[in-house]
């Protein structure tokens, strides 16, 4: 069949998201997928760590808060050059 790559900041955790995960590889799984998990924090399962992905890292936090709070680390060409710079390094 074919290859399914699931990308998130956290997975194997107890966590809802990593739960509904781990029930979505599964189904992948039994309809004949090859699924790779991909995360920043990984937990009891198999997969490969971005750390670039981990979300409790402080350049991703002072990301987190310009963007849904407030505009207020960065100027607005500072603030897209770092939000395109992280997305080319993922």
């Amino acid at each position: 069949m074919s290859r399914v790559g699931i990308l998130h900041y956290k997975v194997g955790g107890t966590d809802g998201v990593s739960l509904e995960i781990d029930k979505w590889a599964e189904v992948l799984k039994e309809m004949g997928h090859s699924v790779y998990l991909c995360a920043g924090e990984i937990g009891n399962v198999e997969g490969t760590v971005i750390k670039a992905i981990f979300h409790h890292r402080p350049d991703a936090e002072r990301l987190y808060r310009n963007t849904f709070i407030a505009l207020s680390d960065y100027d607005e060409a500072v603030y897209n050059f770092e939000i395109h710079h992280l997305a080319e390094v993922i």
